[in-house]
């Protein structure tokens, strides 16, 4: 079962698509989910998915916070590598990245993670404690501090 999550204007072209593949009775629709929502499909998923591409501007994806939620979630991301993801994901460590547009390798990504559920399951561990070393709020701020030159905030006792 593939939950979809989000909201946006290619939503009925999505659910159209869907339909004329025969699949949509393996697909729900969420829409735009309340965050605690969401995190509760992140417990139920095997792997988190997205398809990020440059938009006709020019913009692409920044940091990309749902991917950090999915390595605290445990679970290996198959994803492009479209601005920020790279410094969340790392390449057949905690999930897997391939080009923007191609969609022949994120089929084939996902398949092999859903495939070998050993190395699926090893990937996300990785990510998960990438994520606490490295995306934690009291890591992200001393990180902030760093490079900013702050000095540490002093801690009473």
């Amino acid at each position: 079962m593939l939950d979809f999550v989000g909201d946006g204007p290619l939503m009925e072209d999505c659910k159209a698509l869907a339909k004329r593949l025969g699949i949509e009775d393996r697909i729900v629709f969420h829409g735009a989910l309340e965050h605690s929502k969401t995190l509760s499909l992140f417990k139920l998923a095997s792997v988190f998915v997205q398809h990020s591409v440059k938009d006709f501007d020019g913009a692409e994806e920044s940091f990309g916070i749902t991917f950090v939620e999915a390595a605290f979630s445990g679970i290996p991301v198959v994803a492009t590598r479209s601005g920020g993801i790279p410094e969340v994901v790392v390449d057949k460590e905690t999930g897997l990245l391939v080009e923007q547009g191609d969609h022949v390798a994120m089929a084939a990504a996902i398949s092999s993670l859903l495939d070998s559920p050993t190395e699926a399951k090893a990937m996300g561990e990785r990510g998960r404690s990438r994520a606490l070393a490295r995306f934690t709020m009291t890591e992200s701020s001393a990180r902030l501090r760093r490079l900013m030159g702050v000095a540490e905030p002093v801690r009473h006792v």
